[in-house]
């Protein structure tokens, strides 16, 4: 860790107080001094649910941050003020990551999931945010505030043992979209559309079934968890063609999309598909907007080989990522 983290107490009020200048007002709570502030949520959350701590470089308070904790074990970042004289030299996004990375040693508990609210013109916080692994999610309908969120998940391979028939119970999906694209005289169009797709029980506990085929064939499965919830998963199949190895499923939990788990997940299906010993990655996408959207912006293009077997739908688009060397 590269800071010091020590508990408000009043060796650091009058020190804190000074971090209170016309910019950290206009974008925080404290208009009453931070001590009011620590001492109203302290009274009314209790230590148990409540956090304020000082970060210091040698000895030296630089900044300080106070956290709440809801019955769900969902944190909120309540304020966060940088001195003056460390803004604007990446301070802000540094110690936001140690405190997710290291929560556990800094303030007793693990961060699993985090919120901040976050004025529309505090562009320099959004910043600090969104580097240490927030993101955006929706804006308060007066349109006063905007809504950050950070999910931590566990990534990890999963067994023949994770693939029960159970395996989707609670998973929630049911994917819409109005927009895709068209192959029209060689070239995609994107046109209006009304389409949906929502897994019945059937699919539900064919999807743990079909893994597991893969797995057995050399493949492989990425899950994310957030605690004990599956919120993702991610596979690939064992069979190579020309170096392709096929991505046959990628699915995020529609609670908990937009919030980078998507790219991690396929990320991390891309490195195994490296060990065994593909060159590229196959990806049979349904048309939709924001799925080709997704997959441009992880490095995706349009495939230049199609293997049969790899082709889903004749309404699809076919995508590839070339895999860099292991």
């Amino acid at each position: 860790m590269n800071f010091a983290w020590n508990d408000y107490s009043s060796e650091y009020v009058e020190k804190i107080e000074v971090f209170l200048d016309k910019e950290a007002i206009k974008y925080t709570s404290c208009e009453d001094g931070f001590n009011n502030f620590y001492t109203y949520w302290y009274n009314e959350l209790g230590e148990s649910n409540f956090w304020c701590k000082v970060i210091l470089i040698e000895s030296e308070p630089i900044a300080v941050v106070a956290l709440a904790k809801a019955p769900d074990n969902v944190f909120t970042i309540q304020e966060f003020i940088v001195s003056p004289n460390h803004r604007g030299k990446g301070y802000g996004s540094a110690i936001l990551k140690e405190l997710l990375a290291h929560s556990k040693k800094i303030i007793g508990q693990d961060i699993f999931v985090a919120k901040a609210v976050i004025y529309p013109d505090n562009i320099a916080s959004q910043k600090a945010f969104q580097k240490a692994g927030f993101v955006y999610t929706s804006a308060h309908p007066d349109g006063d505030a905007w809504y950050y969120q950070y999910i931590k998940p566990n990534i990890r391979q999963l067994t023949c043992e994770d693939l029960k028939t159970d395996f989707l119970n609670g998973f929630n999906h049911n994917q819409t979209w109005n927009k895709q694209w068209v192959k029209e005289n060689n070239s995609w169009v994107l046109k209006d559309c009304v389409m949906s797709r929502e897994w019945d029980n059937e699919k539900r506990e064919w999807i743990p079934t079909y893994l597991l085929e893969q797995i057995n064939r050399g493949g492989a499965t990425i899950g994310a968890y957030v605690k004990d919830k599956l919120v993702g998963f991610c596979s690939i199949d064992g069979t190579l063609h020309n170096g392709y190895a096929n991505m046959t499923m990628l699915f995020i939990d529609d609670d908990y999309k937009r919030l980078g788990i998507g790219k991690k997940l396929f990320l991390s299906i891309s490195e195994k598909a490296k060990t065994i010993g593909a060159e590229k990655l196959f990806i049979s996408a349904i048309p939709s907007q924001d799925t080709i959207t997704f997959y441009m912006a992880v490095g995706c293009k349009d495939a230049i080989y199609l293997p049969n077997e790899f082709l889903d739908s004749p309404n699809d688009r076919y995508l590839e990522l070339e895999l860099g060397k292991k």
